[in-house]
């Protein structure tokens, strides 16, 4: 095989992966709602092993608490949900 037949090889091979290409971006949404959900699970995972219970409505008032931050990420990811939903249903 010559060094110009086997360059014209590689040139075709590389045209089929730059078209076949990873979008990182293409399902961000979905993504970013999946990690927000599992980070408030976590959230109140880690709440349950140091505090010994899960959820506490009373620290919903306290700055910073576990409970604040997992009730922040589910609103968000809850958020999130409805935007895609609604944006997915305008645009058919």
């Amino acid at each position: 095989m010559t060094l110009r037949l086997l360059t014209k090889y590689l040139l075709k091979f590389l045209k089929k992966l730059q078209h076949s290409r990873y979008n990182p971006f293409k399902k961000w949404k979905k993504r970013l709602t999946f990690w927000l959900f599992f980070l408030a699970l976590g959230t109140l995972l880690d709440e349950y092993i140091k505090e010994g219970y899960i959820f506490k409505p009373s620290d919903i008032l306290v700055p910073l608490s576990h409970e604040q931050i997992a009730l922040t990420l589910l609103i968000a990811g809850c958020l999130l949900q409805i935007h895609s939903k609604i944006v997915k249903h305008e645009n058919k």
